[in-house]
């Protein structure tokens, strides 16, 4: 087996805080203590299952991963059950170690349905504990806390004061997720009790790092500072591990990451860096290459932040380096995000450029493991990795505008669209949490290709300003207006709320400012080409507002213009649908349901489009989600029209 084989979407920065919460440690325990009395043929399946605890604490996760699974399928084959249930949680923990959450609760939903068919209590309290951090890893908070809630108790009644310790480290992360950090910090309290009964002092260590990081969050970085200064003191006393290496690391990323807005302070700093340096000395020791790629890539933050740009760039490219030997993409693609950030603030666009490019090239290679990570309690998808897509986009546009030669500074600028249409089509990937829009991109031709006296808008909003790419029938123009991304918010926030005001007018005023910022920049351009219709892609919070109602002080916009919108150029099929045999779908309500008003017109709506075309209508009682999915499976549709309430979420079902 090779460490160094296959990619794994082990997330950053929440990567290092699941490891701290894993519940590995457990299941290698109940599997040492069999061993004792197990087979040492080279063999068997026991050399198996510890050859995989060596991988997974030396952070060679796949081999781990590899390693159980063979465990497992060798103890199926010989009748010991309860040998299979621990090959199979440990293979679970190690897949969440790899940020692979399907395959990891798929293994411990297996190995939890046998610890209980085997009615062993130490293994049903191990599995629940470890199922629950599983739960708790892929989103699924509220099976997490049922399941963490069980091991806890049943641990504490059996004084099993290791797997409470675990299960109530894990349940104080899941608290702390969803922001009830009061609660939080009481189950990390009591978790810490319990871990202090035991001799496990890494297990103690990596739940104050929790805890002082629950403090920050609450507003008391006074006393999470001395909970972090006490943990990294004695864990640059412990035996080199996997463990300790990313306990000093979470450490050091807290000792690094200021309160309340502000920056670290001096002291702070100096403690992060030898956090940094002690974890990543600890990662060479036992041949960690992941530990060792992230403490140099936060090293090199700290030293960015701190305006030394050029060690900050050696300790970047060191981490691409030592990601690359571990082929951990899921760390690549930042490092190689930071080089490009460092060369670009030393002038070097062109370095900059290709750096980018790469990061976004390894991060696109990994998107599909990465969709729907980003879940309550956390940062959005756009938040973590938007500004990659954006600031490439921004260095792409610096150098198109210094483009002499029109046709070279068309394709320039082509290309920041083509950046900003990546981001958007991965974050519409991450909000579906599938892969229904690389299918669709796969089926459609775009719209680049516009039809005469069209215009097509697409705003980029940056920090500082709003850039318009505009496709005009005599190529493409770029235009800029300068406003900070905070007032743009402020005002399209504004317009939507005043736009549902039916009773006033007060959305005149946002509406004209949108409109100066969007429209005016272009308006003579617009006249001059006789363009008739608008193809606007909105960015960010544009999306919110129908850009129809823009107003320039006399007209709105769609009295000037036939407006559609596009959530993105490659996003959307316009290839008509085929008008021979249509057979339409239609589903509505006109009755109050769930707490929602009945929709006026519903019911002459439906009228009107069965007048026009043959089909099926599901009208109140009849238009239910199950009805609707029966209706999809057995007869085929070619329009699904709805007349209903929506409420939009990304969480499945």
């Amino acid at each position: 087996m090779n460490h160094h084989q296959s990619s794994s979407a082990l997330r950053d920065p929440r990567g290092i805080r699941w490891l701290l919460a894993s519940c590995v440690i457990l299941a290698l325990g109940l599997w040492a203590q069999s061993a004792n009395a197990a087979s040492a043929e080279p063999d068997a399946p026991q050399v198996q299952a510890r050859q995989a605890a060596r991988a997974f604490s030396l952070g060679h996760f796949e081999d781990a991963v590899q390693g159980w699974g063979e465990a497992a399928a060798a103890y199926a084959e010989n009748g010991d059950t309860k040998g299979q249930i621990r090959a199979l949680l440990g293979k679970g923990n190690a897949y969440l170690a790899l940020g692979r959450h399907s395959d990891a609760v798929f293994a411990l939903e297996d190995a939890h349905a046998r610890a209980k068919e085997a009615a062993d209590p130490e293994l049903v309290a191990v599995a629940n504990a470890s199922l629950g951090n599983g739960y708790l890893l892929a989103g699924r908070a509220d099976e997490a806390g049922n399941l963490l809630g069980v091991a806890i108790a049943e641990a504490r009644a059996s004084g099993r004061w290791d797997i409470a310790a675990q299960a109530g480290n894990d349940q104080g992360s899941r608290l702390a997720s969803m922001g009830r950090l009061d609660l939080a910090i009481e189950a990390y309290q009591e978790a810490l009790e319990d871990a202090e009964r035991t001799d496990n002092q890494l297990t103690v260590a990596k739940i104050r790092v929790n805890l002082a990081r629950a403090l920050r969050s609450a507003g008391r970085p006074d006393e999470a500072r001395e909970e972090l200064f006490q943990v990294v003191t004695e864990l640059v006393t412990l035996p080199n591990s996997h463990d300790q290496a990313y306990a000093l690391i979470s450490a050091g990323r807290l000792f690094a990451t200021g309160t309340k807005g502000e920056p670290p302070n001096r002291g702070d700093k100096l403690l992060a860096n030898q956090a940094f340096e002690a974890g990543a000395a600890s990662a060479e020791v036992i041949d960690d290459p992941r530990a060792l790629s992230y403490a140099l890539g936060y090293q090199a933050e700290l030293y960015e932040q701190a305006g030394r740009s050029e060690e900050a760039l050696v300790l970047a490219r060191q981490a691409t380096f030592v990601a690359q030997r571990a082929s951990a993409p899921e760390i690549l693609y930042r490092w190689q995000w930071a080089v490009g950030r460092l060369l670009a603030e030393q002038g070097a666009i062109d370095p900059a450029i290709e750096s980018y490019e790469r990061a976004v090239y390894t991060l696109n290679a990994i998107r599909p493991d990465l969709v729907g990570g980003y879940r309550a309690g956390e940062k959005s998808f756009r938040e973590e990795v938007g500004p990659l897509f954006l600031e490439l986009a921004d260095l792409e546009l610096q150098k198109a505008v210094t483009e002499s030669d029109p046709a070279a500074r068309e394709a320039s600028l082509l290309r920041v669209r083509d950046t900003v249409e990546a981001l958007k089509g991965v974050e519409l990937a991450d909000y579906f949490q599938d892969d229904c829009v690389a299918a669709l991109k796969s089926k459609t031709v775009g719209i680049d290709q516009l039809a005469e006296r069209t215009a097509a808008i697409y705003p980029i909003l940056f920090k500082d300003r709003i850039e318009l790419l505009v496709s005009l029938p005599s190529g493409t123009k770029l235009y800029t207006t300068r406003v900070p991304s905070q007032d743009v918010e402020k005002v399209v926030r504004g317009f939507r709320g005043t736009l549902e005001r039916r009773i006033t007018h007060q959305y005149r005023r946002p509406s004209r400012q949108v409109y100066d910022w969007l429209i005016r920049p272009i308006a003579a351009d617009l006249v001059a080409e006789e363009v008739d219709t608008l193809v606007i892609v909105p960015d960010g919070v544009l999306r919110l507002i129908p850009m129809a109602a823009l107003h320039d002080g006399e007209r709105y916009l769609v009295e000037q213009y036939a407006v559609a919108t596009s959530p993105g150029l490659t996003l959307t099929d316009p290839t008509p649908i085929e008008r021979k045999n249509i057979r339409i779908l239609m589903t509505g309500l006109t009755e109050s349901v769930q707490g929602f008003p009945p929709l006026p017109n519903v019911e002459e709506e439906l009228k009107s489009i069965s007048a026009l075309y043959p089909g099926t209508v599901l009208q109140n009682e009849t238009s239910t989600t199950e009805k609707v999915q029966s209706e999809l499976q057995q007869t085929s549709y070619s329009i699904v029209h709805l007349a209903t309430h929506g409420e939009f979420s990304r969480e499945a079902g």
